[in-house]
């Protein structure tokens, strides 16, 4: 990827005479994310209707993870919270389909328990969501929002993480970040300060 594009990193390569071997050098990558927009429990899917009747499928929403860019380009891990008469919520899965920050397809399932009323996170970064699937319920008083967390997913696999700049400051405490050697939905990075609107770069060694 070229300097000026929204991820860019450079390696080196040294050939190290003392021990014959070669050991490759590589300086971080570093992504940029422009106008990261605050966290929002509601903006992807807002207090949608469920039913004891049959499960629900829902598949048009108020807004996308990558919406939340101001590139839109982007992914975010993501938060379902259940409202309206909690008492009503059954024991099963909220499962969310859609595509990862490299156009692959993801699927990712969160667990409720029964009368919950708290919200459940989910640790994979979405760009996009084309469904939400909600199981049946006890009663129909049940409502469900889907939304996205301060969790950026990022562009290529992680092995090591570095630090953060959000707006023009550098973050005196690193992200916490989330490593998956396989599955780039699973490379996410949760700055130490809350997203505000600012410009994002994240820093870090790439697999």
């Amino acid at each position: 990827m070229a300097k000026g594009s929204r991820f860019y990193h450079e390696t080196q390569t040294k050939n190290v005479k003392s021990t014959g071997k070669n050991i490759y050098q590589s300086k971080p990558v570093v992504a940029f994310f422009s106008a990261v927009a605050t966290a929002n429990t509601t903006n992807i899917l807002n207090a949608n209707a469920s039913t004891s009747d049959a499960a629900t499928t829902v598949t048009t929403f108020a807004s996308q993870p990558s919406a939340g860019f101001g590139d839109a380009n982007g992914a975010r891990a993501l938060v379902v919270t259940p409202a309206g008469t909690t008492a009503d919520v059954t024991a099963g899965n909220i499962t969310i389909q859609g595509k990862a920050i490299d156009g692959s397809f993801i699927s990712e399932t969160i667990a409720v328990i029964e009368n919950q009323s708290t919200a459940s996170s989910g640790v994979k970064a979405f760009s996009s969501v084309d469904t939400v699937s909600i199981p049946a319920q006890d009663d129909d008083g049940a409502t469900w929002s889907v939304g996205t967390l301060d969790v950026i997913g990022l562009p290529s696999l992680l092995l090591h993480g570095v630090g953060a700049e959000l707006g023009t400051t550098h973050e005196g405490t690193a992200p916490t970040f989330v490593y998956d050697a396989t599955n780039i939905e699973g490379n996410t990075a949760e700055p130490n300060s809350t997203l505000d609107g600012s410009d994002l770069r994240v820093i870090y060694y790439e697999r």
